[in-house]
């Protein structure tokens, strides 16, 4: 059996410093809200400094938990993309997703969370990296769909043509018919996912820069990237809960810091957000987090000294708890596995064949 080398796929997933090119853009966002914004310094210093930090210890183990359903969904997926990673227990995945979310701190998120969980895989795992590709692309637009559900209720409170908690109902019924619709045509929407998948592959081992590297009889088919029906329900509520735990951790966030900004509006208004945080350019979404959070809650009627009070505190404490958690990931993996790997980071036995 293949073992994992986190060393080794960690190096392999490092990216150029163009990949940094959002930042200069980011910086100039967050600037510009900086000017835009009537606060003080000093309050926002105080206000931080005097949060409940106890109750902030939640950001961290909030972020344990999002960890961990991320890892179940892209075990469920991976599974059925390789035919025998059923049996291989989470923590495996935990560690990548860990790790992933690390080297979203310094380039775009969606981009290290693709090279380095894919990366893992192939190199540790012996998975053919267009699955290990494709089995993260299925987790994103799991998540692209579950956080877009919310944009039209959003958008409609906070151009006040519903009030919060009519926009909260229409929220509710937007998913109990999303639910609905994706357990009877799930089949459709994973089947024209592959589709365009493996057309965009058969089209790309065309090109004479990667033939030599696909090989000269590559050709993939549907049944190389099937997703069943059980997995697709599996995936579906991994995607569910773990928007409602990152709405938790912001709620941690402005709880702990004393803030009059409730449940509902951020449950809302992240979904603006979370959407667009997907096909950010930006590192770790640095500037545009900023400025979209202080244009959700200035709609929304929160004062500009809350509103930089959360946005500076969220950033902060929910980049400590990343580098947290992700460096306890770290110490847990050296400390439990060392020079043996153990079951619980073993890659997966058996793959199926790739054309």
């Amino acid at each position: 059996m293949t073992q994992p080398d986190p060393d080794r796929t960690g190096n392999r997933s490092r990216r150029p410093i163009k990949l940094l090119i959002g930042l200069p853009a980011g910086v100039v966002l967050i600037v510009l809200v900086l000017y835009l914004a009537d606060f003080s310094w000093q309050g926002v210093a105080d206000q931080i400094m005097g949060a409940r930090w106890h109750i902030l210890l939640g950001v961290a183990v909030s972020t344990a938990v999002i960890y961990y359903v991320a890892s179940l969904r892209w075990r469920f997926i991976v599974g059925d993309l390789t035919g025998g990673l059923t049996n291989v227990p989470v923590g495996y995945f935990y560690f990548y997703v860990a790790v992933a979310s690390l080297s979203g701190l310094l380039i775009p998120r969606t981009v290290g969370d693709i090279s380095v969980r894919s990366l893992a895989l192939k190199f540790s795992g012996g998975v053919p990296l267009t699955r290990g590709v494709y089995s993260v692309v299925v987790g994103h637009l799991m998540t692209f769909m579950v956080n877009s559900l919310f944009v039209l209720p959003a958008i409609l409170f906070l151009t006040k043509t519903l009030s919060l908690g009519q926009a909260m109902v229409l929220a509710l019924v937007i998913v109990a018919l999303f639910v609905t619709l994706f357990l009877l045509f799930n089949r459709y929407l994973f089947a024209a996912a592959a589709r365009v998948y493996y057309s965009f592959l058969n089209l790309a081992a065309r090109l004479p820069v990667l033939k030599k590297r696909m090989g000269p009889q590559a050709a993939f088919v549907a049944a190389d990237f099937h997703v069943t029906r059980k997995t697709a329900g599996k995936i579906m509520l991994c995607g569910l809960a773990q928007y409602f735990l990152v709405i938790l951790r912001l709620y941690i966030v402005a709880y702990a810091l004393r803030l009059d900004i409730g449940f509902p509006l951020l449950f809302l208004g992240a979904s603006i957000l979370l959407t667009l945080s997907l096909i950010s350019v930006f590192p770790a979404s640095l500037g545009l987090s900023e400025a979209g959070w202080y244009g959700v809650l200035s709609l929304a009627g929160v004062a500009d000294p809350s509103a930089i009070t959360f946005i500076v505190g969220e950033r902060i404490f929910s980049t400590l708890a990343i580098i947290v958690v992700g460096g306890l990931t770290w110490f847990a993996y050296q400390l439990f596995s060392g020079p043996r790997r153990t079951d619980s980071t073993q890659a997966p036995a058996a793959v199926k064949p790739d054309h």
